[in-house]
């Protein structure tokens, strides 16, 4: 069973909001949203939804797919996430399928290993049925899909990508694919088709884009160039030899001849790397995550997921900009500190932004543990800024800081 690894309430990139309301860790950790419900631009992810199928009208989704015999329409009240499902009914002949064609550019699939497709029968159990990929050139491969054991109920059917049951003659393309769909559906039956999801199960990450729904772009480059990256997979975190380490991932703004977009900066091998010890971020480049490597990692997950997947990396912190702040030409300032650099359980950091009220550098603070707290008051003034953590007690171990800057 393909087990999804962005449980709600999730993105879509259409409605520049979270579906489903905020959990608790997006407002403990003031919205940075580290496991689920992120909808800020560059979140990393393990897995990709890749298609919602939460269209508002009929109309609409009858123009995103179609099939001979198949009448698509939305339906709202049955969906199993979102706010709609696809809902194909299909006419006396069988044999029937029903595509989505219409996709503005090809979908790059190469870097996923799994995919996972909610389909539901109407009127018959265990309904076998087909799902479909299709490239540039026509050819098309298929993975058996058999809908739930009882009618009317969902599932979560799971194909392995690289291992399609039969094709069209070629198998298709991952890295070029222009339409997929379901093939094989029976005779005067309705069926029901939700959220489909990608899975990496590598040692590599999927960068969304740097904007969100065509409406969020708070992303601008040295020379105050909007950035506007489409997102994409990293190339792999190598597995270290001997001890952990926290390598950082970045966003290259200009990248030059045999560079790309996404960079990876590796740190050093240690007992226990701690978040002081996250690389510094290249000149010019935007400061996107830590990911943390143990010797052991087979496979890079989000942070939530660290304490109950073996054997893995996982996103060990968030450093994205926020609040529309630019990365390019500028690089993450970073420190560390005691219980005894407090004053009345307070942390005054200096720096040389000659900033005056109301505003301040955005500062994120992290425990001992490397877990991003929220403080509880930030107070700027000209070139120092004064951190709050009179609730926190006394500090045990060493913590850290960061700013854009």
């Amino acid at each position: 069973m393909f087990i999804s690894n962005i449980p709600k309430p999730y993105l879509d990139w259409n409605i520049p909001r979270p579906r489903d309301g905020f959990s608790s860790a997006n407002l403990r950790n003031n919205f940075t949203a580290l496991a689920s419900g992120d909808f800020l631009p560059f979140r990393a992810v393990a897995n990709m939804i890749l298609e919602t199928h939460d269209y508002g009208t009929d109309v609409a989704a009858a123009a995103m797919y179609s099939g001979t015999g198949c009448t698509v329409t939305t339906e709202k009240t049955v969906n199993n996430e979102g706010i709609a499902c696809l809902k194909v009914v299909v006419d006396a002949t069988g044999n029937r399928e029903v595509l989505r064609t219409n996709l503005s550019t090809a979908v790059d699939l190469s870097d996923f290993t799994q995919l996972g497709t909610w389909i539901k029968c109407l009127g018959t159990a265990s309904s076998i049925i087909q799902f479909v990929l299709e490239d540039s050139s026509g050819n098309q491969s298929y993975w058996n899909l058999t809908t739930y054991s009882v009618a009317n109920t969902w599932l979560q059917g799971s194909v392995i990508l690289a291992s399609p049951d039969s094709d069209n003659g070629t198998a298709a393309t991952l890295s070029d694919i222009v339409s997929y769909g379901w093939k094989g559906l029976d005779a005067s039956e309705t069926y029901y088709f939700d959220t489909i999801h990608v899975y990496i199960g590598s040692m590599k990450l999927y960068v969304m884009q740097s904007y969100v729904g065509d409406y969020f772009y708070p992303f601008y480059d040295s020379s105050g160039n909007r950035i506007s990256y489409a997102g994409g997979i990293t190339s792999a975190f190598t597995v270290p030899s001997a001890n952990p380490r926290i390598d950082l991932l970045s966003y290259n703004p200009d990248p030059g001849s045999g560079e790309t977009y996404l960079t990876i900066t590796q740190g050093s091998e240690l007992a226990s790397p701690t978040f002081s010890d996250i690389p510094a971020c290249p000149t010019g480049h935007i400061p996107l995550y830590a990911v943390y490597i143990p010797t052991t990692a087979t496979k890079i997950v989000e942070y939530y997921l660290k304490d109950v997947t073996d054997n893995c990396g996982y996103i060990y912190a968030d450093l994205r900009p926020l609040y529309g702040a630019s990365g390019g030409g500028a690089s993450a300032t970073t420190g560390t500190f005691t219980n005894a650099s407090l004053s009345t359980g307070k942390l005054t950091i200096t720096h040389s932004k000659k900033l005056t009220a109301p505003y301040a550098i955005v500062v994120e603070i992290f425990d001992n543990s490397g877990e991003k707290i929220l403080p509880d008051n930030v107070t700027g003034s000209i070139n120092s800024v004064e951190i709050d953590l009179t609730s926190y007690g006394t500090l045990s171990g060493t913590w850290g800081y960061s700013y854009i800057g």
